[in-house]
C-alpha cells in the first residue's frame, strides 16, 4: 500500500475553492482562495525547514517519488515546482515537506507552486460562482477551463513518466 495517495486532499480543496466561488463575489473568492492556498502550501514547507533532513528519509520511504524531485531540483526549482503542483502526482504536503527540509528558498518555492496550483484554483473558483446558473456561458467556459487543464496535467504527467522510461 505504501505509496498511494489519497484522493481526498485534491476534492477537499476542490470543495473549497467551489464554494468560495459561490459564497463570495468573485473577485474576493479569487483573493481569499489564493491566500488561503499560500498558507496550505506554507505550513508544511516551513515545518519541513524545521525538520531538517530527518524528514526526507521518512518521506522517501513513504513516497518513493520524492527522490526524482532532488535531481530535477537541481534543472529549474521553480519550473519543477510548477509541473509538479499542476499535475498533483504528489500529495502536496508531502512535496512541501520534501522542499523545506532540502533547504529551498521560501521565495522561488511560493511562487512555483502558486503558478503550478493557480489556474485549477481559479477555474474551481470561477465554477463555484457559476454553478447556480448551471446553464449559463461562464458556468460552462469555468467547466471547459478545468477539464482542459485537468487533461493537459495528465498528459504532462504522462510524459514526463515515459521519459524515465
Amino acid at each position: 500500500m505504501g505509496s498511494r495517495v489519497s484522493p481526498w486532499s485534491s476534492r477537499c480543496c476542490s470543495s473549497i475553492y467551489l464554494a468560495a466561488g459561490a459564497i463570495f463575489p468573485l473577485p474576493l473568492a479569487f483573493a481569499v482562495n489564493t491566500a488561503g492556498l499560500a498558507v496550505c502550501v506554507s505550513l508544511p514547507f516551513l515545518l519541513g525547514r524545521r525538520m531538517g533532513v530527518d524528514v526526507q528519509g521518512a518521506l522517501l520511504r513513504r513516497w518513493p517519488q520524492l527522490a526524482r524531485l532532488e535531481e530535477l531540483e537541481r534543472e529549474s526549482a521553480f519550473r519543477l515546482l510548477a509541473l509538479v503542483r499542476a499535475m498533483g502526482l504528489l500529495p502536496c504536503d508531502a512535496v512541501s515537506l520534501w522542499f523545506g527540509a532540502s533547504g529551498m528558498r521560501y521565495g522561488p518555492y511560493l511562487a512555483g507552486s502558486l503558478a503550478g496550483m493557480l489556474p485549477m484554483m481559479l477555474a474551481e473558483t470561477a465554477l463555484g460562482a457559476a454553478v447556480q446558473e448551471a446553464g449559463s456561458w461562464q458556468f460552462w467556459t469555468a467547466a471547459g477551463c478545468g477539464a482542459v487543464l485537468a487533461v493537459l496535467s495528465l498528459l504532462l504527467g504522462y510524459r514526463m513518466w515515459k521519459r524515465e522510461g
